[in-house]
């Protein structure tokens, strides 16, 4: 009984930790997006207006970078796009995440949200 009581708390304890350590992450609003994604044509304005800018994922900035010419194979090559679990790939949970959310201003709309996780879906495809 003695023991009982001390794993209890112990339990309990990495629980409390372990809740400690999870990113918070948006619910968004959904926005369904059935016709197919083109990478070119829908994915790369988004990057290109929000991501590639100046100061952040453009060559020398943080990777990836997602200049036109680079970034579907920096999303693909590093791991960013997971087209059997689209809502557990990197770049949809960073930009969803509510600690560290990219664009660090949270300015992705409910519908770029969907065409990015849509992308995804559809196989990560360089159409």
């Amino acid at each position: 009984m003695r023991k009982l009581s001390l794993l209890l708390p112990a339990v309990f304890c990495m629980l409390l930790l372990w809740s400690a350590c999870e990113k918070a992450y948006l619910s968004p609003k959904r926005v369904e997006i059935t016709e197919p994604v083109s990478f070119a044509d829908d994915i790369i304005p988004i990057l290109v207006a929000d991501c590639a800018t100046p100061t952040c994922h453009v060559g020398g900035g943080p990777p990836p970078d997602l200049t036109p010419s680079k970034a579907y194979d920096e999303l693909t090559a590093l791991g960013y796009v997971d087209t059997s679990n689209a809502e557990g790939s990197i770049l949809y949970k960073l930009i969803i995440s509510t600690t560290s959310p990219m664009p660090p201003n949270g300015s992705l709309s409910p519908e770029e949200i969907g065409y990015i996780l849509a992308w995804i879906k559809q196989g990560a495809q360089n159409n």
